[in-house]
């Protein structure tokens, strides 16, 4: 039987391993262990078996998955292999040269795995098994849950994938409908992307005379941050708007998520003015005042739009952009009518 967590409960999944992770780091940050070398042993043991065995203990009648304590356990390692003086305790070259890169491995393939299952359930099923951001939540979701741990892990591969892996050109399938080629989207976050690039550079050398730390910590973020663009321009090329069986599929690359069911729609019509009060609304968009919408859907309930990093938008009256505007309005309302019949 499943518990249900207390603030308690909480406090020892959540608040042991945090405690342990940043008194190490502050020991060791502090330059207090080169000083008591005696203590790097007791944290490494503390890092990788003490707190994995109590999280695991704490979760164990939780609907917590279970494969979550590998997570902590990559954690610890990783710490005390990055953050601990290996003069101290010989052992954590090993550990960093053998037991890491297995552990890795083994989540990558357990991961892999899990994703080749789930898409060869969405194919039986006839779902869109083609949709790699789809499959990525699900299997994530089932191996770690709902959790943030589990959202930013899907955040940063889906971020990955689009930006590094995909490149060849996917054609919309039947009932599937565009939003990129005439909504000006790749010129906004485009444009955004250069002023990043320029940013970076300028912003560079400035702070290099201040710390050449904070310099590359600010580069090294901007150039995270344009791959983040690259990633969600491509990946709106490959996630169409689709006009399914059971929902209308709303997808709005790496940042819109939402199935809408066809009875919760009263409304779809043309629509391009820009409401003065964006209560109640929500728009497929990643910065809604730089980005353009042709259509309006008014529902019955309230739905929630879901994207990166658990970003959420919820509203019962949706905006967005279609390049076929008036096909998609006419198949839509098609539909509707026929849904209405039955």
């Amino acid at each position: 039987m499943e518990k249900k967590l207390t603030l308690p409960h909480k406090i020892l999944i959540y608040g042991v391993p945090l405690l342990v992770i940043s008194s190490t780091l502050y020991l060791a940050l502090g330059g207090y262990l080169q000083q008591h070398p005696n203590l790097v042993m007791p944290l490494t043991l503390d890092l990788m078996i003490t707190v994995p065995i109590i999280y695991f203990l704490a979760i164990r009648k939780t609907d917590i998955p279970k494969f979550s304590i590998i997570s902590i356990f990559v954690i610890g390692t990783v710490i005390s292999t990055k953050a601990l003086p290996h003069e101290a305790f010989p052992a954590l070259d090993i550990i960093e040269m053998i037991v890491l890169p297995i552990v890795e491995l083994g989540v990558i393939s357990f991961l892999l795995y899990f994703f080749i299952k789930k898409r060869n359930e969405f194919v039986r099923k006839k779902q869109d098994s083609d949709d790699f951001l789809t499959i990525l939540n699900e299997v994530v979701r089932e191996s770690l849950g709902t959790s943030k741990v589990g959202v930013l892990l899907a955040t940063e591969l889906a971020f990955m994938y689009y930006g590094f892996f995909v490149w060849k050109k996917i054609t919309p399938k039947e009932n599937e409908y565009t939003y990129h080629i005439k909504s000006g989207l790749g010129i906004t976050l485009g444009t955004i992307g250069a002023v990043l690039v320029i940013e970076a550079f300028a912003m560079h050398f400035l702070i290099e005379l201040w710390s050449v730390v904070a310099a590359w910590i600010l580069t090294i973020g901007s150039i995270y941050a344009i791959i983040q663009i690259m990633a969600h321009i491509k990946s709106c090329s490959r996630r169409f708007v689709r006009i399914g069986e059971q929902h209308l599929n709303l997808k709005y690359g790496l940042f819109g998520d939402v199935d809408i069911d066809w009875n919760n729609i009263i409304s779809a019509e043309a629509f391009r003015k820009t409401p003065r009060d964006m209560d109640g609304f929500a728009k497929l968009a990643l910065v809604d005042g730089l980005e353009s919408h042709n259509i309006k859907l008014e529902l019955k309930e309230p739905i929630t739009i879901k994207g990166a990093y658990g970003i959420k938008k919820e509203g019962k009256s949706i905006l967005l952009f279609i390049d076929k505007r008036d096909e998609f309005l006419t198949a839509l309302n098609a539909r509707l009518n026929h849904e209405t019949e039955e």
